[in-house]
């Protein structure tokens, strides 16, 4: 897993290479850090003139279901409707999607026709 260097290590190694006149093979082996990390670390003080860390990228992804309490209540209204039910009255999420916001703000799974059909034939058989 890479790792994120902090602004005075990223400093001193470029010392090292400009200052100092050490080749980036010894830096990577004496420091222990990939020498692409080092290259890429002179290529961005050569362009930007700054070596901080880039921020703001790792954001993740966008969730469908962005108003919680409006979810709530639109599941308060429709209480005896399973999450694919749900699912298609919203239109644009997935049943997979709905079921884990429920299951994230503490309701129950609904009803689960699978379950419902298996447990009709357990009566049929009985």
């Amino acid at each position: 897993m890479a790792t994120i260097y902090g602004l005075d290590f990223r400093q001193r190694v470029v010392h090292l290479r400009k200052d100092k006149n050490i080749s980036v093979k010894k830096i990577s082996k004496l420091l222990l850090i990939s020498p692409e990390s080092i290259y890429d670390w002179l290529k961005r003080e050569k362009t930007t003139g700054n070596l901080a860390p880039k921020t703001g990228y790792q954001r993740g992804h966008s969730h469908k279901i962005k108003d919680i309490e409006a979810f709530k209540k639109f599941v308060d209204s429709n209480p005896h409707d399973s999450a694919k039910m749900l699912a298609e009255k919203l239109g644009n999420v997935s049943k997979a999607t709905v079921a884990k916001v429920l299951k994230d703000i503490g309701y129950s799974k609904k009803k689960d026709f699978w379950l419902q059909r298996t447990e009709a034939r357990r009566s049929r058989n009985i």
